[in-house]
């Protein structure tokens, strides 16, 4: 019968089931404001013209903010029989011509359609291997995939298929969902019609995942890169039988399950309950025999253990067993056996339970090899032995590759390789990523080494061909210079204010002075301050015009600077006079996984031990960092917060003594049972009640640990968030953003927890010892709103470095984020362009200098361009470039001259450049 009915439908016999019948007519261009109830048949009408042969028909459930096609490429006969879209709300229609893109008609008054009965509601549900499938078109395994099945295209020359009966229970307008897979990052599309009606050229989402997609429409004549239409589809169909079509496009798609329904008003989401998904060896990935390789996966709701084969017959059977019954932890180091040499070799991982379901496999192929004939190359330039770097300057790492297009990593060894630190992470050779600016670290030493490495194996690689040298920064004046206030301030009494200045090799503490009568006499208002750059002051009631700040050494009094210019203080409540330095707004703080960190300086109120919680929003394009550290109080983890290894899960720590002992006994917390979703907002908060230790995702409790009398020792190192810090070396950096970081001094229960998540603190609740917002929006700070005043400072100084995490407008979310999206949106086209998408303005090398240094910046599109040196008064010292720069990566040389020729003396500069309406600008030392 199934056979039978396909031939139906193939010949068209059944062709006046498809389409709605008569119904309410709208004359779009009279139309009045009326109901409409979904399913409802429904006629559009409108003036047939000669001069558009063919239109395209729409609907928008959202006064027009995105668009559903009903009908492509229609005769224009003026009329068009459907159903009333069972989307609820405010609708339109519209009719464009189909080759231009003319508007043609639109409703003219917007039209309500009413809330669908929920019983109304219909869906049917299709598994992809269920079809009756032609050409080359397969059942294949992906653990990811329902009942682990699904059908791939697996030949691009010849296009299959896979048809499949549909019995719609009622008449109506249906969208069609599908979840399917593109596996290479190029564009990926099916071919889809239903009733041999219009086909549609469907792209489907280039994120190489399981994605549920919408059947969409691309067009005759677009093209991926640029003008592509890809609007959603609505199909009007009548009760009974129907025949849906999709072929295959291009070669390594998938497609699962099917999902068709009339509800318009949810994204479908669903996922397998359990599934298995191998990560690593990847398609077309090179290892080399005799090293260690991380094989990876990730998995859902499967327990126990795993069995590892490897197929040396490019899948057909997997017979060579790697290791069986081993943790389903996502990872496994496989020492690759000497001599194995194989080119089409493909992973297979199964669970041992559960009749080996789920299973996946590696996705194509990849290959195992004798390194002795790799030619693969990484080659380091740069430091490649025998250099003398100072601590503190910038280093152009450098390094090229030949036949070889991976990402690497580039690790810092500063013992003769016999320990190796990672300071870049998955710069991508194949995008000319061949450098990286690097802070130099303050480990002097004789015996420095670089290394490249491709970042899944560890090969190829290369080494600095002879060590190379680290000496300390021999800067020892001592340098001070206030920059806040500076002059034609207007600070209302009362109020708080940030006292800024720039210093450099001071060792001693701060006092500072104020005077009221232009700098004739002075008295201390803060004494024995520390030398960061940054207080905050209570501003006196004491009225007056001719102010001026000074800060001095606290030991001698110099070095000593001085406000250049005198600033009022004015009554309190003035108009006008109590301008906001920064105005507020819902900002966040995005830290780039390089070197990005917020710190914030040791008190006691931080000190957190027998009862704590700890909670943040927190947001990242990249759930799979490895072990990156979120946040953490004082050297080896007195307590943290960061990802657990590279699940995309997260985990918490505390640091304990063993009894009788010095050592440390490092507790860890997790992981949790949920793995985040890129770009998601999660709501994280970590609690310790001197029991028990409980880590909640978006309210949810995820995991419990009973603690037994643990209690960290005594906290005194500085409170740092985005990465960890080791002797003024961060590592494990965080990429992503961050928000509304808390930190309490009592266990908060979870009703509290989940009542005060979307809430901004005032910052005097009880228990609160910590609250930043990151509201401020700019500068070099982030304020504590607590009466404790723990300020941060990005970067940990005040001065604009590479290590400052960026201020970014916050869109994290009102309420917990659901999993299910109000509205499904066209995906937009990704642009390919390998010219620069950014401005960037890189910190100069070297620096300090004493000759000359290189200042390099990057623009992506031609632009008029100025480049000056200034003083730290902001006087000129030095116009450097002038006029007109194309698009790409420029270098200037300074010789230390200004613009008379003359030597410039010692001190602190600053170079700024514009570009329009873009600027930037970095600090740079002169040393004589």
């Amino acid at each position: 019968m199934r056979r039978v009915l396909l031939l139906l439908l193939a010949f068209g016999l059944l062709q006046g089931s498809i389409w709605a019948g008569a119904g309410r007519t709208l004359q779009l261009q009279s139309l009045q404001q009326q109901s409409l109830q979904p399913a409802e048949p429904l006629v559009l009408a409108w003036p047939a013209t000669p001069f558009h042969e063919s239109v395209h028909i729409y609907f928008s459930a959202d006064q027009g903010r995105s668009w559903w096609m009903m009908a492509r490429e229609l005769r224009n006969t003026g009329s068009f029989s459907t159903f009333v879209p069972a989307s609820p709300g405010q609708a339109i229609f519209k009719v464009v011509d189909s080759k231009s893109g003319e508007l043609i008609m639109s409703s003219q008054a917007a039209l309500t359609i009413q809330a669908p009965v929920t019983a109304a509601t219909q869906l049917v549900t299709l598994e992809a291997e269920s079809g009756m499938l032609s050409g080359p078109m397969k059942i294949v395994m992906d653990g990811q995939a329902f009942n682990n099945q699904c059908v791939s295209g697996y030949n691009v020359n010849r296009r299959g298929s896979v048809e499949f009966i549909v019995n719609v229970p009622v008449a109506g307008t249906y969208a069609i969902w599908a979840r399917v897979l593109g596996k290479n990052d190029v564009a990926n599309s099916f071919f889809a019609s239903v009733d041999n009606q219009t086909e549609f050229l469907w792209d489907l989402k280039k994120n190489n995942q399981w994605n549920w997609d919408c059947i969409s429409d691309r067009g005759a004549t677009g093209t991926y890169e640029g003008n592509a239409e890809v609007d959603p589809v609505l199909f009007s169909l009548t009760a009974g039988p129907h025949l849906l079509r999709i072929r295959n496009r291009e070669k390594l798609t998938l497609l699962d399950q099917i999902r068709i329904t009339n509800d318009l008003s949810h994204a479908v989401t669903a996922e397998p309950e359990r599934w298995l998904g191998v990560l690593a060896p990847s398609h077309a990935q090179i290892i080399a025999f005799g090293h260690p390789f991380e094989i990876k996966w990730e998995s859902k709701n499967v327990p126990g253990l795993v069995n590892i084969d490897l197929s040396r017959d490019q899948g057909t059977t997997f017979a060579f067993p790697i290791v069986h019954n081993t943790e389903n932890d996502g990872s496994y180091i496989w020492n690759v056996p000497k001599g194995l040499i194989i080119g089409k070799c493909v992973i297979r991982i199964q669970a041992v339970n559960n009749n080996g379901l789920p299973q996946d496999a590696s996705d194509g192929y990849f290959a195992i090899i004798d390194p002795s004939t790799d030619r693969r190359t990484i080659i380091v330039q740069n430091p490649n032995g025998g250099e003398t770097l100072v601590a503190g300057q910038t280093c152009f790492t450098r390094w090229t590759t030949k036949n070889y297009w991976g990402k690497v990593n580039v690790y810092f060894s500063h013992d003769n390789g016999a320990s190796w630190q990672t300071i870049a992470y998955n710069r991508d050779t194949a995008k000319e990523q061949f450098t990286f600016d690097w802070i130099v670290p303050n480990t002097p030493t004789t015996q420095a080494l670089l290394r490249v490495a491709d970042g899944d194996a560890d090969f190829p690689f290369d080494v600095s061909d002879k060590v190379f040298t680290i000496v300390a920064n021999e800067v020892s004046n001592e340098y001070l210079e206030l920059i806040a206030p500076n002059g034609t301030e207007k600070w209302a009494a009362n109020s708080l204010q940030h006292v800024k200045w720039i210093s450099y090799n001071m060792a001693n503490k701060v006092h500072l002075d104020l005077s009221l009568d232009n700098g004739n006499t002075w008295q201390r208002v803060l004494s024995d301050q520390p030398a960061n750059g940054y207080i905050n002051w209570i501003v006196p009631n004491t009225p007056a015009q001719k102010c001026k700040m000074r800060v001095l050494d606290a030991l001698d009094g110099s070095p000593l600077s001085s406000s250049a210019n005198s600033f009022s203080i004015v009554a309190a409540g003035t108009p006008e006079e109590n301008p906001t330095p920064v105005p507020p707004g819902n900002y966040a703080l995005s830290f780039d996984g390089l070197n990005d960190l917020l710190q914030i300086a040791n008190h006691p109120s931080l000190n957190i031990s027998n009862a704590f919680t700890i909670e943040f929003w927190l947001k990242t394009d990249k759930p799979a960092q490895n072990w990156a550290r979120i946040l953490e109080k004082c050297m080896w983890d007195e307590y943290s917060v960061s990802f657990y290894s590279t699940k995309g899960k997260l985990c918490a720590s505390l640091v304990t003594p063993i009894p009788s002992s010095t050592p440390r006994m490092v507790v860890t917390h997790g992981p949790s049972t949920t793995s985040l979703n890129a770009n998601t907002w999660y709501h994280v908060a970590v609690t310790f009640d001197g029991a028990a230790a409980k880590l909640y995702i978006n309210g949810k409790l995820e995991t419990s640990k009973e603690l037994t009398a643990v209690a960290p020792r005594s906290l005194s190192q500085n409170l740092i968030i985005g990465a960890a810090c080791r002797a003024d070396q961060s590592y494990y950096p965080f990429k992503g953003v961050l928000d509304e970081v808390r930190l309490w001094n009592v266990a908060r229960t979870s009703q509290q927890i989940g009542a005060a998540m979307n809430a901004t603190m005032v910052g005097d609740e009880s228990g609160l010892v910590a609250c930043y917002s990151f509201d401020e929006g700019s500068g070099q700070y982030a304020g504590d709103r607590t009466a404790n005043a723990n300020h941060g400072w990005l970067g940990g100084s005040n001065l604009i470095e590479q290590g400052d995490p960026t201020w970014v407008v916050s869109d994290r979310p009102a309420v917990v984020p659901s999993l299910q999206p109000a509205a499904p949106l066209a995906q937009e086209p990704e642009n390919a362009n390998l010219q620069p998408k950014n401005f960037a303005l890189h910190a100069n090398y070297p620096n300090p200098f004493n000759s000359q240094t290189t200042i390099r910046f990057v623009l992506p599109e031609s632009r008029p361009v100025r480049l000056a040196i200034y003083d730290v008064s902001g006087r000129l010292v030095k116009t450097l470039a002038k006029g007109s720069c194309n698009a790409g990566e420029h270098s200037v040389v300074w010789d230390g001259l200004n613009e008379m020729g003359e030597v410039i003396s010692s001190g602190v500069y600053f170079y700024c450049i514009t570009a329009g309406d873009w600027s930037a600008t970095r600090r740079l030392v002169m040393v004589k």
